[in-house]
């Protein structure tokens, strides 16, 4: 039985948030939370939170045994750009790009 779940709009960009996901890859749930909660980033923070609301999940619904349940596939996608008008100086303005992310979890 697979167990899916998602984070749509977290405010981090895809780019910071890939390099965690590749530590936690083809991990078993619980050792992946002890790797997350050793990492000072804000991207671990988002992910840990995802993973232990997944634990809390499958605690409730009484799915599976944790201690079996892996990651098998995780991925990060671009999510919405807010853009945003930074006026400069003689009458220049630049754009402010702030970047979300789609966050998506998949385990066996």
């Amino acid at each position: 039985m697979e167990i899916k779940t998602k984070l749509l709009n977290a405010r981090i960009s895809a780019f910071k948030i890939r390099s965690l996901i590749n530590l936690i890859r083809n991990e078993y749930l619980l050792n992946a939370i002890n790797i997350l909660k050793f990492i000072n980033k804000k991207g671990s923070y988002i992910l840990l939170k995802l993973l232990k609301n997944i634990v809390n999940n499958v605690k409730n619904k009484n799915l599976k045994n944790l201690i079996k349940l892996k990651i098998y596939k995780i991925s990060a996608e671009k999510g919405k750009i807010i853009k945003k008008i930074f006026y400069r100086a003689k009458g220049r303005s630049d754009f402010i790009h702030k970047r979300f992310s789609n966050i998506f979890i998949y385990l066996k």
